[in-house]
């Protein structure tokens, strides 16, 4: 658990490129950026992926590795026997009723479209029904003779030619809201006497009812998922009991959701004082406390900054040493920085290597595309390093002395005496990379 989107996927990154084919698929369950007050549409890539990570927790045989952030932990979701119910598994050689699933996907917040581009849409002509999972990178074809499924195939969504064949798929529902026509009565209900007690105009009211029985999942229809579902789940109830949760810098987490809920009790404050109808913040989230209580009986690590200046040290008599044994690539990463020119950056970056390498240490370059391995492999040729590229990190224990260019992402360098490794990311030999402007 971490806390920021920008944190947790700096972290997925750095997993992937130390990740190797044995260890746990990596999962990520991604906040909502937008406050549940303004009736505002969620992202439906965002979405998308919620609703796969949620549906993988249940159904993996190993497991996973998720990372989550502090926002989404906090926040109620759909509850788990909703989304395992929605599950819609569909077979070549099997019968399907297309009107039926048509209903289905409805009601499960996807939007018919002309032409299927993004996670929720699908489209239907004649025999044929794409879908947009979520489940899935790329959309779905299910071609239909009659009433039985000839064919599954993935396609891609920019030239339609198809990509992948399938014996069989599983159909999520695009959004965490799921508004069955049989729960419409009940849900409807429950916004009446919300409103009643909010004293908003008659009018109002039934202007918003109307848009629910007409729209159904109408975009922003999040705002009011506590007053779809009886009870809601917390990310909680879709873990197993054996998981372990690692929290980084507990305090930082507890900061931040305070933080979070004081921003949504400020803009539900907002929104009932401009008249607008709303769900009160205890509804949508739980507090930290609670998330503490809830901890409690389940297994915990936690990771925290060691404080080893002296100004931490205050009040105690005799500080304990600390002996740092890995570094930062700060030094090297100024000196890359400052270089007039290429010939100068290609003198700092040797100078580095062939530091580390001398000192009998792996020295691994990382780079996020194969270009720019390349790229980087043939500057660094003429001077005599001539690095081998590799697909994934290495065992570097017995590599020490030589130079490496892996492919993968990673936030920042470093040096780790002890494991005998040096490691640098294209970022910061050749800095961030500015956006070309279009013409």
């Amino acid at each position: 658990v971490l806390p920021s989107a920008k944190a947790a996927e700096a972290f997925i990154s750095d997993l992937r490129f130390f990740r190797k084919p044995e260890h746990p698929p990596i999962l990520y369950f991604p906040p909502y950026n937008i406050l549940p007050f303004k009736f505002l549409a969620y992202h439906n890539e965002t979405a998308a992926r919620r609703i796969r990570t949620l549906y993988r927790m249940t159904a993996l045989d190993s497991p996973p590795f998720i990372v989550t952030t502090v926002d989404a932990l906090l926040q109620k979701i759909v509850p788990r026997q909703e989304l395992n119910g929605y599950a819609e598994l569909v077979m070549v050689g099997e019968e399907l009723d297309r009107e039926a699933l048509v209903a289905k996907l409805n009601a499960g917040g996807y939007g018919r479209t002309a032409i299927v581009e993004e996670p929720g849409d699908y489209s239907v002509r004649g025999g044929i029904l794409d879908v947009f999972a979520p489940l899935y990178p790329d959309p779905l074809r299910i071609e239909l003779f009659g009433d039985v499924v000839e064919s599954l195939r993935f396609f891609s969504p920019v030239s339609q030619r198809t990509s992948k064949t399938l014996g069989e798929a599983v159909i999520l529902p695009a959004r965490e809201v799921i508004l069955e026509k049989a729960n419409l009565d009940a849900f409807i209900g429950r916004v009446r006497k919300r409103a009643g007690s909010l004293g908003l105009p008659v009018t109002q009211v039934r202007k918003l009812v109307e848009q629910i029985k007409q729209e159904g999942a109408f975009p922003g229809i999040e705002s009011l998922i506590s007053m779809i579902y009886p009870s809601l789940s917390l990310f909680f109830d879709y873990c197993p009991d054996n998981t372990v949760y690692l929290l980084a810098e507990p305090a930082d987490l507890e900061a931040r959701a305070d933080n979070l809920l004081a921003q949504a009790e400020e803009n539900y404050q907002a929104a009932v004082g401009s008249g607008r109808f709303c769900v009160a913040p205890r509804d949508h989230y739980l507090d930290w406390r609670a998330v503490d209580r809830l901890l409690e009986s389940r297994k915990v690590v936690t990771t925290r900054r060691l404080p080893v200046s002296r100004y931490a040290a205050e009040g105690a008599r005799h500080p304990a040493p600390c002996a740092v044994v890995v570094e930062n690539s700060t030094h090297v990463n100024g000196l890359l920085r400052a270089a007039a020119d290429r010939e100068q950056l290609l003198g700092s970056l040797l100078e580095w290597i062939n530091t580390h390498r001398s000192a009998r240490q792996a020295v691994v370059l990382a780079c996020e595309t194969r270009l720019q391995a390349e790229r980087l492999q043939a500057l660094l040729s003429p001077y005599g390093v001539a690095p081998e590229i590799l697909e994934g990190f290495p065992d570097t224990t017995r590599l020490r002395g030589m130079v490496l260019i892996c492919r993968g992402g990673l936030s920042e360098g470093f040096v780790w005496m002890d494991e005998g490794l040096a490691l640098l990311t294209e970022k910061e030999i050749f800095g961030t990379a500015r956006p070309r402007r279009k013409v």
